[in-house]
């Protein structure tokens, strides 16, 4: 395991920096087979769960698949090793996008399903798409919640990863 780590020491200390807080460091990694074909993946991390960035090794070269050090999303990675990010459209307007991505036998983060709610007057009235395909799909706001808000939403999407991964957060 060092030697995979030793891969990653510039991005660990990079990360590592920002996640200090009163002197104490809140930031791990976890490493684990997201997908299952043999090749470990480098999870990034706080205490909680919150995911930092995910990364592969290609050729003795990390390789980074997913980048949140700005904490742009909400993001979670579930039992099957899918990770789901879920963000506000640019300039925070009041579309809501969730992403679900899985990685494919040469470690690439494929776009799996993709979905959008559009909020109108302070959320008293919203419509929900499925735009996976490029097109938008109206879905309703019960399919929103089932296929895309609640996966990531509800609890914190770093509960929801903790609760439904066998991650062991290793402290930095």
């Amino acid at each position: 395991k060092k030697l995979f780590i030793s891969g990653y020491r510039f991005y660990l200390e990079d990360y590592a920096y920002k996640y200090q807080e009163d002197g104490r460091n809140y930031f791990g990694y976890a490493i684990t087979d997201l997908n299952k074909n043999g090749s470990e993946e480098l999870i990034l991390l706080t205490d909680m769960y919150d995911i930092v960035a995910v990364f592969s090794m290609i050729e003795n070269q990390p390789k980074l698949l997913l980048d949140n050090y700005e904490e742009k999303y909400d993001c979670r990675i579930d039992e099957q090793g899918r990770v789901y990010t879920q963000y506000y459209g640019p300039y925070r307007s009041e579309t809501l996008y969730t992403q679900i991505y899985s990685l494919n036998e040469c470690d690439d983060l494929v776009l799996d399903e993709k979905y959008m709610c559009v909020y109108y007057n302070t959320y008293d009235h919203e419509e929900c798409y499925d735009i996976t395909s490029g097109e938008e799909i109206h879905i309703s706001k019960a399919q929103w919640t089932n296929l895309a808000h609640g996966r990531v939403y509800g609890y914190g999407a770093g509960i929801i990863t903790k609760a439904h991964t066998d991650f062991d957060f290793i402290r930095l």
